[in-house]
């Protein structure tokens, strides 16, 4: 009751002033009511689009895990381990022969790993 007992005197304020400014559309008036039109259409069509992006978007996403799964899959395009110092000379054959081997058979699709104290 409140609320209406405080608004109704500004909307009947708010009357008078619509009234006075009807006066002067046919004298130019036509323009900020277009421009405002216009402003709101671009505002509902922003929002519109908003939740249709919003719903498409929702509607082709994966839970979390699975995309891991699909990210962490091995296949031979996928790229193999290489330590980080793995250009610099090693003491081990094996080491060498490995990254030869993945250098040379993947077309050198690389994922540096950081190396880790032995």
């Amino acid at each position: 009751m409140t609320a209406i007992a405080v608004l109704l005197p500004l909307f009947s304020l708010e009357l008078v002033f619509l009234g006075a400014n009807l006066l002067k559309v046919h004298h130019g008036g036509y323009v900020p009511i277009l421009i405002a039109g216009t402003l709101i259409t671009m505002m509902w069509t922003w929002r519109k689009g908003v939740s249709v992006l919003r719903e498409k978007t929702a509607r082709q996403d994966i839970p979390l895990n699975q995309f891991m799964a699909i990210v962490e899959r091995k296949s031979e395009h996928a790229p193999c381990p290489k330590s980080r110092n793995s250009d610099l000379p090693d003491r081990h054959a094996r080491t060498r022969r490995r990254q030869f081997c993945c250098t040379t058979s993947s077309n050198n699709h690389v994922l540096h790993q950081h190396k880790t104290s032995s």
